[in-house]
């Protein structure tokens, strides 16, 4: 009887958490969208600096075009990981990790 009775509020404590994540999602969503745009546009200045800064350069032109292609890729091991940060501690699974306590004590004391 008395696990039907707790898989009941399990049961409960699920759906509330699900609708709380619901919600949570729909609520940063479009933050995380805005900040991810923001990155790629960042990230692409970024790499066009790059470009920039070699045209400048007075070195042989398979110089230039190698520490480019280093260096863009650089920025772009450091963009993703990030974005992958961003999304892996920004976004939630539906199925939450409930623990049940009890505490028990004896009557009169």
């Amino acid at each position: 009887m008395r696990s039907s009775w707790c898989g009941a509020w399990i049961l409960k404590a699920r759906q509330w958490m699900s609708a709380q994540r619901a919600e949570f999602e729909s609520a940063i969503n479009a933050q995380l969208n805005a900040h991810l745009i923001n990155l790629e546009k960042l990230r692409n200045r970024h790499k066009q600096g790059v470009r920039t800064y070699l045209v400048g350069l007075d070195i042989a032109e398979k110089l230039k075009q190698s520490r480019g292609e280093q260096r863009i890729r650089e920025i772009e091991k450091v963009f993703d990981e990030y974005i992958d940060w961003v999304e892996d501690t920004m976004t939630t699974e539906d199925q939450p990790y409930l623990k049940v306590v009890a505490l028990l004590r004896r009557e009169g004391a």
